[in-house]
């Protein structure tokens, strides 16, 4: 629930301390990341625009513990990574909802960029809201959410015409 409200990447949800909510406005700053390298992980500056905060439904941030050194952690308390999540969470509640074909947890990113570009949010609000580095990335990822608004852009010249 948390991934598809604030669309935001596995290394960078993972990568949330406490202290990058702010309950208060609803806020979650987005400032790093956990990537992965040969032999270990570590942490480095968040893809695309960088840092950037995001307003998320208070009723999401309500289901979270903060009482850890991070957001989200495994069973020993540490950060959780993504080949255990996948292994010990993901891959088995995927084959229990029997769905096929078998999502990926990135696909839960696309999930909140869709909802939002189906409900008419702006391109260029979802794009910073998914910190893009740029909004033709996001043009050309979800090219074909926009077909709908073609036919929105033709229905308002359309009447736009009809009354001059």
């Amino acid at each position: 629930r948390f991934l598809v409200a604030l669309g935001c990447r596995w290394g960078e949800a993972v990568a949330l301390k406490p202290s990058d909510v702010d309950r208060a406005t609803g806020t979650v700053h987005i400032r790093r990341a956990w990537t992965y390298s040969p032999g270990s992980y570590r942490i480095v500056k968040v893809k695309g625009k960088g840092r950037r905060s995001i307003t998320v439904a208070r009723d999401v941030l309500d289901d979270l513990d903060y009482s850890h050194e991070w957001l989200f952690v495994n069973r020993t308390g540490g950060p959780v990574r993504a080949q255990g999540f996948y292994n010990r969470v993901w891959s088995k509640a995927v084959e229990r909802a029997g769905l096929d074909p078998k999502p990926r947890i990135h696909d839960l990113r696309h999930t909140c960029a869709s909802q939002m570009l189906l409900a008419g949010v702006p391109i260029a609000v979802v794009s910073r809201y998914l910190g893009h580095q740029s909004i033709a990335t996001t043009e050309r990822v979800y090219y074909h959410m926009q077909r709908g608004s073609f036919a929105d852009a033709v229905d308002a010249m359309e009447n736009f015409l009809r009354k001059s």
